[in-house]
């Protein structure tokens, strides 16, 4: 992607150079992004003397502002990882990046004829060097606007290098959306309809990236559809078809214990919804709460009494039946353990992204996995869940098995399932499997992973947020991860 970019500005270059004729700019530089929220029309900011300098640069600052993402990116990126490099390509021409030195590419290039002003420019960036802004450390957003265009374009114009500055926006062909800037730096003053030429000249060399921005946008849209319809069927599969039916049941009775039950169960589907919902929109939280593994996280789910007797009766498993068994880090079930003092000296804390609402995602997992056991594995007189916790340093590995599901020659089968995206070519829902999608869309939540991450098709070599294996106890289990919080100690007198 990034090398078709480069060819689209060299081929940029020569036409404006063919446009301009004599009028050739010292330099022109294009930024890309995707989709802005708001317009911009053509910018002129000329003629730039070394008293107004800051005047130009708050009118770069406002220029800024004008999209929505600009802003965002040199305060969370460009601060960061700024990588300025340039590159001799021959016959007085100079290629200079301004980037993260990423293979992605480069946020900003710039194309340089006139071998005495490649050269001003050239020493210029010499002078700064590429760690010279990681050093410096860049604190306030402000200073680092007003650095990086001193640096770059304050000398430019004080040595009289440049004299106009033209701010181009690229305009895609629907909805007048900017997905990008020409920076046109010049000595000489153009008219608006030669400006207005460049841009036509702009849009059209790039309108392929739009293209594939479409695409993506496309994609992002189909892939949300998708999951809001998956998890909205499950739903009702999982809690509308086995559960409610017989807690409806006990809706008749006024029993203190019936009554307790189904509380327990309608606060669970409340906080349930919430979770759908924010899974449907994609947007995984970062922000979340440290919780303990054994005592909130797991006790949370095998407490919910009138889920766990009822969501595989209908397969003959119920709460008299089904036994959970808990390990961290070694083999002594927490669930046999009878001193208090040692099960909390053997809890972990575990991150939670969302809140008490993001458990949801563990215990979709575990009812996929419970309803999946009862309804396709060899059927028993008990079936055993177990959920075990495992310290990888940076992070908690957490395996859960049964004691049922003997098929292991289909591991392989479904990692195939959870590396596949979830919709098709054509943007709709795959038929099958929507059980194992849940389940990895909620491994990814966990996590805060991609949106590719979660529900797109895995490129060779990428890891799936969830995968397939053979336990232990030679049955198919399950792989995910949980982070670890990250804590803060504050001391005072």
């Amino acid at each position: 992607m990034a090398d078709i970019k480069e060819r689209q500005l060299e081929s940029l270059w020569q036409q404006i150079r063919l446009l301009l004729k004599k009028k050739i700019p010292v330099f022109i530089t294009y930024a890309y992004w995707s989709f802005s929220s708001r317009n911009v029309e053509i910018y002129l900011y000329a003629p730039i003397q070394n008293q107004n300098i800051n005047k130009f640069l708050s009118n770069i600052k406002q220029l800024t502002q004008k999209f929505s993402l600009t802003e965002a990116f040199i305060e969370n990126k460009l601060q960061k990882y700024l990588v300025l490099f340039s590159e001799d390509t021959g016959s007085g021409k100079i290629k200079v990046n301004f980037g993260t030195g990423t293979t992605n590419g480069s946020y900003c290039t710039i194309w340089c004829e006139e071998k005495q002003y490649c050269n001003s420019i050239s020493e210029k960036l010499k002078e700064v060097g590429i760690e010279t802004f990681r050093k410096k450390g860049l604190g306030d957003f402000k200073d680092s606007i007003k650095e990086l265009f001193r640096v770059h374009i304050d000398d430019l114009f004080t040595k009289k290098i440049v004299k106009y500055v033209y701010f181009i926006p690229i305009i895609t062909k629907t909805k007048q959306t900017t997905t990008g800037i020409i920076v046109i730096n010049t000595n000489w003053q153009y008219e608006k309809d030669i400006l207005n030429h460049i841009q036509v000249l702009a849009s059209g060399s790039f309108a392929g990236f739009y293209e594939f921005e479409l695409e993506q946008l496309w994609f992002s849209h189909a892939l949300r559809s998708a999951v809001a319809a998956i998890m909205a069927r499950n739903m009702s599969h999982q809690q509308g078809s086995s559960v409610i039916p017989y807690l409806l049941s006990l809706s008749g009775g006024s029993s203190l214990e019936n009554i307790k039950i189904l509380k327990q169960y309608l606060s669970y589907i409340e906080q349930r919804m919430d979770f759908i919902a924010t899974v449907a929109t994609m947007e995984f939280p970062k922000w979340g709460i440290s919780l303990k593994f054994f005592r909130d996280l797991v006790v949370g789910f095998i407490s919910q009494y009138g889920l766990i007797d009822n969501i595989c009766k209908s397969e003959g498993y119920n709460y008299n039946n089904i036994t959970f068994k808990v390990f961290i880090n070694d083999d002594q079930n927490l669930l046999d353990e009878k001193d208090i003092t040692s099960i909390e000296e053997n809890d972990v804390d575990v991150f939670i992204p969302g809140g008490l609402t993001g458990v949801h995602a563990f215990y979709l997992i575990l009812e996929n996995i419970m309803r999946n056991s009862a309804k396709y594995a060899e059927k028993s007189d008990e079936l055993i869940i177990n959920i075990k916790l495992v310290d990888k340093d940076t992070h908690y590995e957490i395996s859960i098995w049964d004691n049922i599901s003997n098929e292991v020659n289909k591991v392989e089968k479904f990692n195939e399932i959870f590396r596949d995206s979830i919709i098709d070519k054509t943007g709709e829902k795959r038929s099958s499997a929507w059980g194992f999608a849940e389940m990895r869309l909620c491994a990814a939540y966990l996590v805060a992973a991609t949106e590719e991450e979660a529900a797109g098709k895995l490129k060779e070599g990428q890891k799936s947020p969830l995968e397939a294996y053979e336990s232990e106890d030679n049955t198919i289990g399950y792989k995910f991860s949980l982070n670890k919080p990250k804590l803060l100690e504050l001391y005072g007198e």
